[in-house]
């Protein structure tokens, strides 16, 4: 069983979430909830967002690939999860943005 958490916390403004810990196979459920909350832009703040695995960058995919479409931008990535993120080129997929 995995020890990783994730915390998410809405933002002071609609769309905007603040994540805390790792995104990974056991946690990616909870990214996905977000899909249920959105309309439009939503954005999320990966400074405290230590891990992110292929599940993990599945569910942000997710995001913006459902029925309502929208954009997702990714703030504050750690270095190791900016080099996970580049290396699976989430940056140049539609509707994401990696700042």
């Amino acid at each position: 069983m995995s020890d990783a958490q994730l915390e998410v916390v809405p933002g002071e403004a609609p769309g905007n979430y603040i994540l805390r810990g790792d995104i990974d196979l056991h946690t990616a459920p909870q990214v996905a909830e977000i899909s249920t909350r959105r309309n439009g832009t939503i954005i999320l703040d990966f400074t405290d967002v230590g891990f992110i695995d292929s599940i993990g960058v599945w569910a942000l995919v997710n995001l913006v690939r459902g029925p309502d479409g929208g954009t997702l931008v990714i703030k504050n990535p750690s270095s190791n999860v900016k080099r996970t993120l580049d290396l699976v080129g989430l940056a140049d997929a539609p509707g994401i943005v990696v700042d």
